[in-house]
């Protein structure tokens, strides 16, 4: 299931399903009912730090690594629980009043803090575990895939389930194109630009599977950053010929493979893909255009050339991700003008 990466600056709000804006309200009256109810102690009526019934909590996280976060203001003996999306952690409230709670967390969470009667909505501040190393300007649309599991790259090659087999069909695959049985789903984690670590997946060929799956946990070894990775079915159906929209897929900066489509500007000519064999790698499109028989795409700001911004997932002759690739048996068609293609070939190096 995809989700919204949790940017760690200011992003464009997106309107909410009204489902869940009426989901929210009710939570939010729910909140202030019980707030309102929690008994005022002599340092809820004026004293300037926190007293039994003021739950404050301070501290942050860093992203999947095991840290606290200190709750104060509880009676003490009480039992101070904070409930986020890996569930409720408890501790016992010691002399002060104040409880150290552990726990693990992907991304920045709004978490409910109880004490005896006393409730609190607080937001949990949790830094990337890398730098930001965002472009300018940033792809279009970015679709954000779930958090990472498992440490380092985690790997996993596996059949194409049907309900995979379903969400490609009439997209990227269609009858007549790579049976199947011959794909296989590749999920590995991977570092996004912003610092946050996810979990991708990639429709490859079922003989270079294992390779693809070296390949990306290389690249996660390296720190080389990924916007995302998911079959390109996300997009919709091609503007121009078979196949998904790989037009929509480069312009957002997915990494993917499998596309059982026309070669971009040559689908008049019906030539078709490298992708549709499976064994083609598009890597960060957005800063490594492709230059087409129609124009560059998706954009023409990072083809090379003096005013090329510079950015860390710029893939260029002398560059580690280039130079990894290769040493894999890999074949870049940067040279060729297609700066974020890769192609695993038919042989292990």
């Amino acid at each position: 299931m995809l989700q919204h990466r949790r940017a760690a600056r200011p992003a464009t709000a997106r309107a909410a399903h009204p489902g869940i804006t009426a989901l929210a309200a009710a939570t939010s009256l729910a909140l202030a009912a019980l707030l309102a109810a929690a008994p005022a102690s002599a340092d809820d009526q004026g004293a300037g730090t926190p007293g039994p019934g003021t739950l404050a909590v301070t501290g942050g996280l860093v992203s999947e690594v095991p840290g606290s976060v200190r709750v104060s203001g509880a009676e003490p003996g009480s039992v101070v629980t904070l409930t986020g999306p890996a569930g409720p952690v408890s501790a016992a409230a010691d002399a002060t009043g104040s409880a150290d709670l552990l726990l693990t967390a992907w991304g920045p969470f709004t978490a409910v803090v109880t004490a005896g009667p006393s409730v609190v909505e607080v937001a949990i501040p949790v830094d990337p575990a890398f730098p930001d190393v965002r472009s300018t300007p940033e792809p279009i649309g970015v679709i954000a895939d779930p958090p990472a599991f498992g440490p380092g790259a985690n790997p996993a090659v596996l059949p194409i389930s049907p309900e995979r087999q379903a969400s490609m069909t009439g997209l990227s695959w269609r009858p007549g194109c790579l049976r199947f049985d011959l794909l296989r789903e590749v999920q590995v984690n991977y570092i996004a630009p912003d610092g946050y670590r996810h979990r991708g997946v990639l429709i490859s060929r079922a003989n270079a599977a294992e390779r693809v799956a070296l390949a990306l946990t290389k690249l996660h070894d390296l720190q080389y950053r990924i916007w995302s990775m998911h079959p390109v079915d996300v997009y919709g159906p091609s503007p121009i010929g078979p196949g998904a929209n790989d037009y929509a897929s480069m312009a957002s900066g997915n990494t993917s493979m499998f596309n059982c489509r026309y070669i971009v500007g040559r689908e008049k000519q019906r030539v078709v893909s490298p992708h549709a064999g499976g064994r083609a790698l598009d890597l960060n499109p957005w800063e490594n255009p492709y230059r087409s028989r129609r124009g560059p795409f998706p954009n023409s700001l990072f083809l090379p050339g003096p005013s090329r911004p510079f950015t860390p997932l710029l893939l260029t002759p002398n560059s580690p991700p280039v130079q990894l690739m290769k040493s894999l048996g890999w074949s870049w068609l940067g040279p060729r003008g297609d700066y974020h293609h890769f192609d695993v070939g038919r042989k292990p190096a």
